[in-house]
C-alpha cells in the first residue's frame, strides 16, 4: 500500500489521465484495476474487487454491482442495469 501522500499524487495523475476517457461499461474493469494498482498500490487487485455481482432481478431487468474492498473497508462501488431483450421481437420493430 502507498502512503497518503503517495496516494494523493497518484490519484491526481490517475484522474487527469482518465478525464474524458472511455465509457462506464466498456472500461470499468480497466478503470478499477488501474485505480487499485496505481493509486492504492495494491499488487493483486483481484483479491479486492468483485465484478458483475448480480444483486437484483426484476422481470427482464437485472441489476449488477461492482465493489472494491481493502480488507473489510469498502473503497468504492457502482451499479448498472441490464435488460433481457427478445432479439427477434426487437429486430422486427426496426
Amino acid at each position: 500500500m502507498k502512503s497518503d501522500k503517495q496516494q494523493a499524487i497518484a490519484a491526481a495523475a490517475f484522474a487527469e489521465r482518465w478525464k474524458g476517457r472511455g465509457y462506464e461499461k466498456g472500461d470499468s474493469q480497466v478503470f478499477w484495476t488501474e485505480l487499485l494498482t496505481e493509486v492504492f498500490g495494491i499488487e493483486n487487485p483481484s483479491t479486492f474487487i468483485r465484478y458483475e455481482e448480480q444483486v437484483k432481478v426484476d422481470g427482464k431487468k437485472i441489476e449488477f454491482k461492482v465493489s472494491a474492498y481493502s480488507g473489510d473497508a469498502l473503497l468504492g462501488e457502482g451499479t448498472h442495469l441490464r435488460f433481457v431483450v427478445d432479439r427477434e421481437r426487437f429486430m422486427s420493430k426496426l
